[in-house]
């Protein structure tokens, strides 16, 4: 091999060195791009991450909160039955228990009228009614 044959030898590897060099630095570019949207996605990451553990600390004071003031007002609603029962015991009118199965007290009033009318012999009415005449009478003025 000649000189020059040598000489055109180096120059082509040298040539190829430069586009592998030039391409090499294409890469590394890329990477670098890369690397630089992966640490700004990584700080939005973060300040979001913050703000969303700001949000949940409010919504959980916010439901600490609303728990306290359920209990407030459970509370409140049991002092309005008391002061509705006083208010009932101050104008002479004594309050029935009604519950969501209905007034037991209306039932048995009514079981003692009927029970009243299944008296045979007016001694056995007028023994019942003189029994139980407060219970019938009180439950019929109010409402049964």
């Amino acid at each position: 091999m000649t000189l020059e044959e040598k000489l055109n030898a180096a120059e082509a590897k040298l040539a190829e060195a430069e586009n592998t060099l030039t391409s090499e630095r294409a890469a590394s570019e890329a990477l670098r791009q890369q690397l630089a949207a992966a640490e700004t996605a990584k700080a939005e990451e973060s300040a979001l991450n913050a703000e969303l553990q700001t949000q949940l600390k409010a919504a959980r004071k916010e439901s600490a909160d609303l728990a306290a003031r359920v209990s407030q007002l459970e509370s409140a609603s049991k002092t309005a039955e008391a002061k509705a029962a006083e208010i009932c015991a101050s104008v002479g009118v004594t309050p029935l228990a009604v519950t969501a199965q209905g007034d037991a007290v209306a039932a048995a009033s009514t079981d003692l009228v009927e029970e009243l009318r299944k008296q045979e012999t007016p001694a056995a009415q007028t023994a019942f009614w003189r029994k139980n005449k407060s219970r019938i009478l009180n439950r019929q003025a109010h409402g049964a």
